[in-house]
């Protein structure tokens, strides 16, 4: 989902009503093959894995209406190769699943976008650029006023799906312990400047 799509059908036309904004929705989608293979995996002698899988997404947005706009997808992989073969399997790639992936509203008026749900998100630490199959994402409130350099930024999430998974968890990839989730604020350029005049003024 954070790459390219290689199917995409919608209309355009004039949305008047909520029908309307159906009716004129985009589905797009993606689906990908990957052979995974290494040889002394993580410098561990004789850890040769060896794992092919494929899979994609299909997703439908609405056409804005008022500025609002819906979106849901469904991801999901399957195995392609031998499951008992000799060789190791790579953990992230070696069993099939599906499930539901972005379900999220979006509002988008004047300098504001809002976003709620299910979805990718691009922030430090927070990004959704993966190579597998799966997407990981994160369940979340996006919230940005500005323009596309000049914006500041307030983001929250308490749930992570990541590219080994197909549900959501309140964990991570490297621990198991439960959490409250993380919050990040994020300003660019200008703002960042006048901010920091001020902060200096009062100073």
């Amino acid at each position: 989902m954070n790459s390219e799509n290689i199917i995409e059908v919608g209309e355009s036309c004039d949305t008047q009503s909520i029908v309307d904004a159906i009716r004129c929705g985009q589905v797009t989608g993606k689906f990908h093959t990957l052979y995974y293979s290494t040889h002394n995996a993580y410098f561990v002698e004789d850890l040769n894995q060896d794992t092919v899988t494929a899979g994609g997404y299909l997703k439908f947005e609405t056409a804005p209406f008022y500025g609002l706009t819906a979106g849901v997808s469904y991801a999901g992989q399957r195995r392609l190769d031998d499951r008992h073969s000799d060789n190791d399997e790579v953990t992230e790639l070696k069993n099939n699943k599906d499930g539901l992936a972005e379900a999220y509203i979006n509002w988008n008026k004047d300098a504001w976008k809002i976003k709620v749900g299910q979805q990718h998100l691009d922030v430090p630490f927070l990004g959704n650029y993966d190579w597998r199959i799966m997407p990981p994402l994160f369940r979340a409130v996006d919230i940005q006023y500005g323009s596309q350099n000049d914006y500041v930024r307030f983001t929250g999430a308490d749930h992570f799906k990541s590219y080994a998974d197909d549900q959501f968890t309140k964990t991570s990839r490297y621990s198991n312990v439960e959490t409250d989730g993380v919050w990040s604020i994020g300003i660019a350029k200008i703002t960042m400047i006048i901010i920091t005049l001020l902060i200096l003024k009062v100073i």
